[in-house]
């Protein structure tokens, strides 16, 4: 199944292919580090969000605070962005990460990163990914029967975790 354009168009939009200087105009800049409420691992930012959304309105609303959809490349990002969740919510949610299968910028086994990022880091619960249904093209950080990443619907409304290097000045 392919993408929506409306995806297509944001990937590239965030990818550099096409330009618009209007969202960078919001940006803090903060000298080594993050913006308040981001968490700093490495060199790299996260942030999880509560609202629930579909995984391309997810994608748009991290553009929007200067990021993207997660994109987990080792188990200590990949549990920062679970403890992230559990502050939010008290305990273990599934969430939108930016891991997707359809696009022509997939790296591994159909799966890639927006920003055609190695995908150096998976955490698949058993069994997946498995496209249940032939309509599981995105990528959540719980499966609902537990720890381990679920191949889902794109459609599904789900919290989602934000990334973004740290600032450099």
């Amino acid at each position: 199944m392919a993408l929506p354009f409306h995806l297509v168009f944001l990937l590239c939009l965030t990818s550099g292919l096409l330009i618009s200087g209007t969202w960078s105009a919001n940006i803090e800049r903060r000298a080594g580090g993050c913006n308040p409420g981001w968490t700093l691992l490495g060199d790299r930012c996260f942030i999880a969000q509560h609202v629930k959304k579909d995984w391309v309105d997810a994608f748009a609303h991290c553009v929007t605070l200067a990021g993207h959809l997660a994109t987990i490349h080792s188990r200590s990002e990949n549990d920062l962005a679970r403890e992230l969740l559990r502050q939010l919510f008290g305990r273990d949610v599934e969430a939108w990460i930016g891991l997707f299968s359809g696009y022509d910028r997939v790296t591994e086994d159909g799966w890639g990163y927006y920003d055609a990022s190695k995908v150096d880091f998976t955490d698949w619960r058993s069994g997946e990914p498995n496209n249940y249904g032939g309509v599981e093209q995105c990528v959540s950080i719980r499966h609902p029967s537990g720890p381990g990443w679920n191949d889902d619907n794109c459609h599904r409304h789900l919290p989602y975790v934000c990334g973004r290097d740290q600032w450099r000045l």
